[in-house]
């Protein structure tokens, strides 16, 4: 047994003694939800349910919009819009398994298995786990894509792009899937397989802390790390591109030139400027809910002391997130058109036009 195994047992000792009206507590059990408590869940389990059909409809809508009320794109892999839109779908797809995995949550515990290892238990575990690391490993593609086309000016390679995906998918199947599956099989009879996902989901808590924090919290902070490192340079390099453009403008203007292609650079430039400030907001939003949960672990001490107050309070306010998640990016799809008359500007500005 390791070290943070050994250390929870003698917690549990030192808060003693235990007899047959105060039992020990054992990681994936707690008192009975009360009938009122019962009754917020079914409504909570309804809510979680509108929300999934509410976020499907708004991508049904988007995909609606693009093919009839837009002109639809060459699907042509080789430009920046493209790439910048398959992203984007992988988003709204984690969000979807996201919702999905909080109705199976909220399902699961409106049954009265509040912690207990089960087949819904581990299917919304593993939903919520691999959709919280797909979300933030495509905020990290795209912080990587979009500093790619503004550094460079042109669209990424494909090759580049399909390595970068294929990595992401590798991540999420090794990280999110198979290792907590190992883990399930290897410590069958210990623990459930959800302990890889947030404390309130069939968590056993600070037992197997060193595990959480390298399965969990490391990729969590490695990709945020990178997306907030990269969005400021990229915001700043959209603006002095923005400038220069001006210049050229004004220029142009000045010798009595056609300023047609400027123009529309610049404007571009400035709404792919505007709309890049909302991946960062979408990142905090993403991630506020998880780090007040594992505060709310901390501070409470382990999941076996969590009132079921607290965890229906923390359930709602990760339900609403793929709803929120989605409308920002959602917002965030490019619906900037291509220009065939001046698709060779100075700045190259067709390859920024996401």
């Amino acid at each position: 047994m390791g070290v943070n195994q050994s250390f929870y047992l003698s917690h549990q000792v030192a808060l003693g003694p235990w007899n047959a009206t105060r039992p020990l507590p054992v990681p994936w059990t707690l008192n009975p939800l009360a009938d009122h408590e019962m009754n917020v869940l079914i409504v909570i389990s309804g809510l979680s349910l509108l929300i999934w059909a509410v976020v499907l409809l708004l991508i049904i809508l988007e995909i609606h919009r693009k093919n009839v009320c837009e002109r639809p794109a060459k699907w042509d892999l080789s430009t920046a819009r493209t790439q910048f839109t398959i992203l984007l779908a992988h988003l709204l797809l984690a969000q979807v398994l996201l919702s999905a995995g909080y109705l199976f949550s909220t399902v699961h515990l409106a049954s009265g298995k509040v912690i207990s290892p089960s087949i819904p238990c581990t299917i919304q575990g593993l939903l919520i786990k691999m959709a919280h690391l797909l979300s933030h490993c495509l905020i990290t593609c795209i912080a990587v894509h979009t500093f790619h086309v503004v550094q460079f000016k042109r669209p990424m390679q494909v090759q580049c792009f399909r390595i970068m995906l294929a990595l992401t998918w590798l991540q999420i199947a090794t990280i999110g899937l198979l290792f907590p599956l190992a883990l399930q099989v290897w410590y069958r009879s210990m623990m459930p397989v959800f302990m890889l996902g947030n404390l309130m989901h069939c968590s056993v808590g600070s037992i197997w802390r060193v595990e959480k924090i390298v399965t969990v919290l490391l990729p969590f902070l490695i990709n945020n790390l990178i997306a907030f490192v990269a969005y400021p340079v990229i915001s700043y390099r959209l603006r002095k591109d923005g400038n220069e453009l001006k210049r050229l403008s004004l220029r142009s203007t000045l010798s009595g030139e056609s300023q047609t292609t400027t123009c529309k650079g610049n404007n571009n430039i400035l709404r792919v400027s505007r709309r890049m400030i909302i991946l960062p907001i979408a990142t905090f939003v993403s991630t506020m809910p998880y780090v007040l949960t594992v505060i709310f672990a901390v501070h409470s001490g382990g999941v076996l002391y969590w009132s079921h107050t607290l965890i229906l309070c923390t359930i709602v306010a990760n339900l609403f997130l793929p709803l929120i998640n989605s409308l920002l990016y959602i917002h965030m799809e490019p619906r900037v058109r291509s220009s065939s008359n001046h698709a060779r500007g100075s700045f190259r500005v067709r390859s920024m036009q996401m």
